[in-house]
């Protein structure tokens, strides 16, 4: 109860939070309303009952996601305890050190319910530079590396065999646009126009070098109802022109200089300077600005009237669960913390519930296809691809399985060293 009310508390940021607000007086004490989640309780030490306002069919896959995780509230709550600096938790590792900025090491915990990890620890190190991180695993520093550099990966590939591995992300990277002011909040055709100004192919199959999957589709691929094929906006400049021209401003003219945040990220600035250079092709005049992670991230919130504190931004969103809500509804439900761009819609708010409410699978998935649908010819986003993770696993190291929710989610208590 202690745990779940925690995250739940006014002024928290955490995306699984959202799903937990279907709990009984759970909105009351997000909003400080209330002292207590009133549909929270523990009968006994071994039950909690849940109490929720309506029917949720994601609520037991949510708690399974980070919302979910236990904390002990008697270390959390003790300020000498440094909690942050110092975690305790339930898992098959338990913390050893941290040193800011250089690693994190963890040992097997030998006493977990599941039994015993395969291996006796593990030491995460922090390396900012990806390159650097590259020649680390070359020269046997790292058994496991989580991302090879921009440009090198066809070369790595070749070079390394089966120790290089793609996989699918539930993720989805696209352009957001600020509804709440300025050009795009008023113009349906201009937002459309970025839609089939960009060149998706050129990001995903030369940029990241066939990593990701191009698509103007908003689900991902592995969640129900999300598609393969490349979706309803293809690259043609010519309609966007049109579309441009239909919204008032013939080859750019009347619209003032719009600009594009992107995190300080060598990948991700690569494409959103491609963004800016198809959208330059039809007229507009963009202004990239890469900001450090923090920055950017605090750009995105902006205030609650003006929108985030840019036209245009670069986004990956990464599904915290598998389930089409953890995209569809978090990004653009009018009441979702994480609907940076302040898109509002009654339609796709009603739809979003209803499909929150529904448990038979096969006319949820049609209920979030009907959402997608609103959502892409309103051209609430610019979806540009979804992404792949690649990993560097060296060859005697035996059981890493990846997650479709990422590197995060490697269970790597199944890993093994055969030497």
């Amino acid at each position: 109860v202690y745990s779940l009310q925690r995250v739940l508390e006014a002024g928290r940021r955490a995306a699984p939070r959202e799903a937990l607000l279907v709990i009984e007086g759970a909105r009351a004490f997000a909003g400080g309303e209330a002292d207590h989640v009133s549909g929270l309780s523990a009968p006994d030490a071994r039950t909690v009952v849940i109490r929720l306002e309506r029917p949720s069919a994601t609520l037991l896959t949510a708690l399974a996601t980070q919302a979910g995780s236990i904390v002990p509230h008697e270390v959390y709550d003790d300020p000498g305890k440094k909690y942050l600096q110092h975690p305790v938790g339930c898992g098959p590792f338990s913390f050893e050190s941290w040193e800011h900025g250089r690693d994190i090491r963890m040992a097997a915990f030998h006493d977990h319910w599941k039994g015993p990890p395969g291996i006796a620890g593990i030491d995460v190190r922090i390396i900012p530079d990806v390159t650097t991180a590259l020649l680390e695993y070359r020269t046997g520093g790292l058994e496991i590396d989580n991302e090879v550099p921009s440009g090198q990966r066809r070369k790595v590939s070749e070079e390394m065999g089966s120790q290089y591995r793609v996989r699918p992300r539930i993720s989805t990277s696209y352009i957001l646009l600020n509804q709440a002011t300025g050009p795009f909040s008023e113009s349906r055709d201009l937002r459309l126009a970025v839609n089939y100004a960009v060149d998706r192919d050129r990001i995903a199959k030369v940029l990241q070098e066939g990593k990701d999957q191009a698509s103007s589709w908003i689900l991902p691929p592995d969640l129900a109802g999300g598609r393969t094929t490349p979706g309803p906006y293809g690259y043609d400049p010519e309609t966007a022109k049109k579309l441009l021209a239909g919204a008032g401003f013939p080859g750019g003219k009347g619209l003032p200089p719009l600009t594009l945040l992107s995190p300080d990220n060598e990948s991700i600035r690569r494409y959103a300077e491609s963004v800016q250079n198809d959208l330059r092709e039809i007229g507009l005049n963009v202004k990239l600005e890469a900001l450090d992670f923090n920055a950017y991230y605090e750009a995105l919130f902006g205030s609650p009237g003006k929108g985030p504190k840019a036209d245009m931004a670069v986004l990956i969103w990464f599904a915290d669960y598998p389930d089409p809500e953890a995209v569809l509804r978090q990004l653009f439900r009018s009441d979702s913390a994480m609907n940076f761009g302040r898109y509002h819609n009654d339609e796709v708010d009603r739809l979003l519930d209803e499909a929150d409410a529904e448990t038979n699978p096969s006319r949820r998935q049609e209920i979030f296809l009907s959402a997608e649908k609103v959502l892409l010819d309103d051209g609430a986003i610019v979806p540009l691809h979804h992404q792949g993770d690649d990993l560097l696993v060296k060859p005697y190291v035996t059981g890493i399985v990846q997650s479709p929710l990422g590197d995060f989610a490697v269970p790597l208590e199944l890993a093994g060293m055969s030497r």
